[in-house]
């Protein structure tokens, strides 16, 4: 019984491995079978068949009411992200406006601009475009404010 037991050992221990891997293949929940789609319809992802279904009023709610919060959440979040792009702009706009764009000159004898000043140029002309457009939005929306 010596020269057996160490093999019927690994044996069983195999088997319990491939018992306890079956096991959980079949009990693993199936994957996404089926889409929602609009209208009470389902798609069985495992056949490509169009199943309506019936829908309770409280699921349709939840559902409208699940849309209705993202909605308000993207609206809540693009309002809060211009009025941060509005409050830096109020910040730093009259210190933008008031730079002068210098004309870019040669440093010495044959040399020309240097990248660098050529690309402050270019930013700061970009900065005040946006902050002039900003300025004429602004004041579009003031007046018509102001007569509600």
């Amino acid at each position: 019984m010596g020269v057996g037991t160490p093999m019927q050992k690994t044996n069983t221990l195999l088997l319990v491995i491939i018992a306890g891997l079956l096991a959980a293949l079949l009990l693993k929940p199936a994957p996404k079978r089926y889409e929602v789609l609009p209208q009470n319809y389902l798609l069985d992802t495992a056949t490509g068949k169009v199943v309506m279904i019936q829908v309770s009023e409280k699921v349709k709610a939840d559902q409208r009411a699940r849309e209705i919060a993202e909605q308000a959440e993207k609206k809540s979040e693009e309002a809060r992200e211009k009025s941060e792009k509005d409050e830096l702009l109020n910040k730093s706009c009259p210190e933008v406006l008031s730079r002068p764009v210098h004309d870019i000159a040669s440093h010495s004898k044959g040399e020309g601009p240097l990248l660098g000043d050529v690309a402050r140029g270019s930013l700061l002309e970009m900065e005040q475009r946006e902050c002039q457009e900003w300025m004429m939005s602004k004041a579009a929306v003031s007046p018509s404010k102001s007569s509600q």
